[in-house]
């Protein structure tokens, strides 16, 4: 939000600001596999990520996760 405040306000053109905006969020596309665990990781004894499925399930069961939840809820609300 900060960098897209900061092009709207210098360059006043809402087109160029989506354009620029559509360019920086494809490049980020291909740098996303880099974020992953190396699977080296599971030798060690550290716990691999769930799956979608059962991550859902656990953070459907924690508080923390409706109270974020309602939170975002309530803001995009107002």
């Amino acid at each position: 939000m900060p960098f897209a405040s900061l092009l709207q306000h210098r360059l006043d053109n809402w087109h160029i600001k989506m354009s620029i905006l559509g360019v920086v969020s494809t490049a980020m596309a291909p740098l996303a596999p880099g974020l992953r665990e190396p699977r080296a990781a599971a030798s060690r004894g550290i716990i691999m990520p769930l799956g979608s499925r059962a991550g859902l399930q656990e953070a459907f069961a924690t508080l923390a996760f409706w109270l974020l939840t309602v939170g975002f809820f309530v803001c995009g609300f107002t």
